[in-house]
């Protein structure tokens, strides 16, 4: 599994995911694209068009996310769109609304029997990616909070996670 440690500012902490996944893009660019096409019947010039409204909302509706976002672009030389495509194929096959329900629990060290990391969410949505797409990060934030996430890596934000108070992330 894929583990990236990152700290700093949004953009900072994309940089290091991004130098994470920078060997594997070309190999997730396609996955996002074959199930773009083969589960939305969506080209790879129609998500690319499409993706280019979502960018522009992200610079106004979440800075911090097209910050990430283009960090990671940077860290693994990767195109901004296709970096953004990859990052947003299950929002361009599906418009929706974020899940209401999900409900995210975290273990470390002593609390789990092997000293290991245990995090569990539910999820109330289609779920494509399997485990070898998915990694763990480990950051401290800028305001220096430490926290750990799991998600598809190379993505911004994640599927879940929690914060040094125990608030869950997403």
């Amino acid at each position: 599994m894929l583990v990236v440690h990152a700290e700093g500012t949004p953009g900072q902490q994309g940089e290091a995911i991004g130098r994470s996944v920078r060997d594997r893009r070309f190999e997730l660019s396609n996955v996002a694209k074959r199930v773009l096409l083969e589960e939305g019947g969506i080209t790879e010039a129609e998500a690319r068009a499409k993706v280019g409204a979502l960018l522009d909302s992200l610079s106004v509706e979440a800075p911090e996310a097209l910050g990430e976002l283009q960090g990671i672009a940077r860290g693994a030389d990767w195109e901004l769109t296709d970096c953004a495509v990859y990052n947003n194929w299950n929002y361009l096959i599906e418009p929706r609304a974020a899940p209401q329900a999900c409900t995210a629990r975290l273990a470390l060290g002593s609390a789990t029997r092997t000293g290991q990391p245990l995090l569990a969410k539910n999820k109330d949505y289609r779920y494509a990616f399997g485990a070898h797409l998915h990694g763990l990060n480990w950051a401290k934030s800028a305001d220096g909070y430490d926290f750990v996430t799991y998600g598809v890596i190379g993505w911004v934000g994640c599927d879940n996670g929690v914060n040094e108070r125990g608030s869950p992330s997403s």
